[in-house]
């Protein structure tokens, strides 16, 4: 009888209408990258009545963020080059649908040899990087703003690029450069020296935490049934009904 019911609900259009989202499926992750700035992130967000860009090194967690004169791609092609000629250019650029699914975005693309990876509509997660990145940027800027010195979003994010990662011992701009950058903090110069990097070791860290994240998250995940070829389906288009 419980099948019975269960089959007469899955053909019933207004039960279906109704019911609830699917459970989300098991986590899907790219592959790491293999050195810095071969991968990167970036995002649009706003904050005090600014528009913000913000762009995030998948492989030492970097973090470049400034001002947009508006959100054209325009504007935001400018504010990349400006990092991508201080850091160089990266191969892949993962971002949402807004501003760079546009002609004139992939018009800058191929003429700078890069890629870009779009997320999946109405599912930020699937640049989660960037949406850290934005959180990170906006907590720095919050403080900015209170004590009045915008201006200085520049050397706070320098601050924190020369912060140790939790559980790495290595910051930023270690990962980044190989080496410590200085702040206005005084520090012993040997640590401002080049030092070399065990990347198994890096790797073997990151991976560790891929896998500790995919385990968080399936928890509550499970995969859905297969989809064929002329199947009936229904999908949700924005709105709390199917």
């Amino acid at each position: 009888m419980a099948n019975d019911v269960s089959e007469m609900v899955k053909s019933c259009l207004t039960c279906e209408k109704f019911q609830r989202n699917n459970q989300k499926e098991p986590l899907r992750q790219d592959d790491s990258p293999e050195c810095p700035f071969q991968k990167v992130s970036t995002d649009i967000y706003e904050y005090g009545g600014k528009d913000w860009l913000v762009l995030v090194d998948a492989y030492s967690g970097f973090i470049c963020s400034d001002r947009l004169q508006d959100k054209s791609m325009r504007s935001v092609s400018l504010l990349f080059d400006n990092f991508f000629n201080a850091y160089g250019y990266p191969t892949q650029i993962r971002s949402d649908n807004n501003q760079f699914d546009s002609l004139e975005c992939e018009r800058y693309a191929n003429k700078k040899y890069i890629r870009f990876i779009f997320s999946s509509p109405r599912y930020p997660q699937s640049n989660g990087l960037a949406e850290k990145a934005v959180a990170i940027a906006k907590n720095i800027l919050k403080r900015c703003f209170e004590l009045g010195e915008v201006d200085q979003l520049k050397y706070r994010l320098l601050e924190f690029n020369t912060t140790p990662i939790a559980g790495m011992q290595l910051t930023p701009s270690h990962l980044f450069f190989g080496r410590l950058l200085k702040t206005r903090l005084p520090v012993d110069e040997s640590l401002l020296v080049r030092k070399n990097i065990a990347e198994r070791v890096v790797r073997s860290k990151f991976e560790r935490k891929h896998v500790i994240q995919k385990e968080n998250y399936e928890k509550t995940a499970k995969p859905l049934l297969p989809l064929n070829v002329g199947d009936r389906v229904i999908f949700n288009k924005c709105s709390k009904e199917w």
